[in-house]
């Protein structure tokens, strides 16, 4: 897993910058159809250790995390926005003044 730095609300930030990474041990089944790669987690646990992998060309030493808790958190959805000319489009010039508009 990648460590990326929390949010306001506890959601990994949408940064390129990390601490690192780790690798978290559950004592349970994880069922891989709903831990998948790419979806946020919040996990706290203990440290019991390090592990020396290959990482590309490298050998990187990963922190062993045994999980006490984990959190899923929901996939983003993403926001639509609309937007109108300023201030709107129904008082926008010329549509507001004569010949185009005229009350009487």
């Amino acid at each position: 897993m990648l460590q990326k730095s929390a949010d306001m609300v506890g959601r990994p930030k949408d940064v390129d910058e990390s601490d690192g990474r780790f690798l978290a041990i559950n004592d349970g089944y994880l069922d891989t159809a709903i831990y998948t790669r790419g979806r946020e987690a919040l996990i706290a646990g203990e440290i019991k250790g390090k592990r020396t992998l290959p990482l590309d060309e490298i050998e990187y030493h990963y922190p062993l995390i045994t999980i006490r808790e984990i959190h899923l958190f929901r996939p983003k959805k993403e926001q639509r926005s609309y937007t109108f000319p300023y201030p709107h489009w129904w008082y926008y010039p010329p549509w507001y003044y004569y010949p185009y508009w005229y009350p009487w």
